[in-house]
């Protein structure tokens, strides 16, 4: 069976599976069905109406995709604010948005963001009333059927869990430092992004990476930051996700724990042996 990926404009094999229509998953199921499963993070102002006596669907929404309101609420009273003329606007918070974005720590940001970047499990609709993700949703735990056991992602889990173990976190780097929330790009390419924080006469250098940068010798990505500290999984076929973790890799701990590490993953040396990478990196090198 083919499909075909709108982003990289191509057709693709989909992985084998049984298509049984008497799996909870199968789409005219319960466990995969547009309003139970897709809808909450894909429309706007989503309710999901769903009645356990008739076993059925009264979904309401505002508009499908991810809308301005979607993360800064109700917008009435700042389209007012921003259509009446300067001189004759009150003083306001917040230009009289519902939500604040901006100038809020990274435990308020996330927060925010978490409702659809993270695997959960939903106790009622959202509503921007909420101050506390927990009062509509309960995050999975680093259980061993999503994550492995020093707590790298190995299902999909949507960056929340993995981004809360990271020192950026503890940090108060937020998700908008790094990411454009609106065109949903990196808000730079490559190394630049992490250097805008980090010295690059530390950490962009062969001492501390390691390998030849692309111009200095043959192809290659061993000096790309998040190759090392944020290795991608593939889920669905196509859909790369990276670790937010960022953590330093270990083939090390790979030994011991039987864990991935960013040094054997595939694209870089995963046509060596754990043991080959183990011996080539001595104690010497880890910082």
């Amino acid at each position: 069976t083919i499909a075909w990926d709108d982003v990289q404009k191509n057709w693709y094999a989909l992985p084998n599976h049984t298509d049984d229509y008497t799996d909870w998953l199968h789409w005219t199921g319960q466990g995969q069905n547009w309003n139970g499963m897709c809808a909450e993070c894909h429309v706007t102002n989503f309710k999901k109406g769903y009645d356990h006596k008739t076993n059925s669907f009264e979904t309401t929404w505002y508009e499908i995709d991810v809308a301005c309101e979607a993360c800064h609420g109700p917008g009435s009273e700042h389209v007012a604010w921003a259509e009446t003329p300067e001189m004759g606007r009150r003083n306001t918070d917040n230009y009289n948005l519902v939500v604040k974005t901006r100038d809020i720590s990274s435990k308020e940001l996330i927060g925010i963001c978490a409702r659809c970047h993270s695997r959960r499990a939903s106790l009622n609709d959202f509503s921007h009333d909420h101050e506390n993700i927990m009062d509509y949703m309960i995050p999975s735990l680093l259980n061993r059927d999503l994550y492995y056991s020093d707590g790298q992602i190995s299902d999909e889990v949507y960056v929340y869990g993995s981004f809360m173990q990271s020192k950026m976190f503890l940090r108060d780097v937020k998700c908008s430092d790094c990411h454009d929330v609106h065109s949903q790009e990196l808000k730079q390419k490559g190394n630049t992004l992490c250097l805008s924080c980090h010295r690059a006469d530390t950490y962009d250098t062969a001492s501390h990476h390691f390998h030849k940068k692309i111009h200095e010798d043959k192809e290659s990505k061993g000096d790309d930051c998040i190759q090392c500290h944020m290795p991608e999984s593939v889920y669905m076929g196509i859909d790369k996700r990276a670790d937010h973790s960022i953590r330093i890799p270990r083939p090390d701990l790979s030994a011991a724990y039987q864990t991935p590490n960013a040094c054997n993953a595939a694209g870089c040396h995963n046509d060596k042996s754990l043991e080959w990478t183990n011996q080539n990196m001595t104690p010497m090198v880890w910082h």
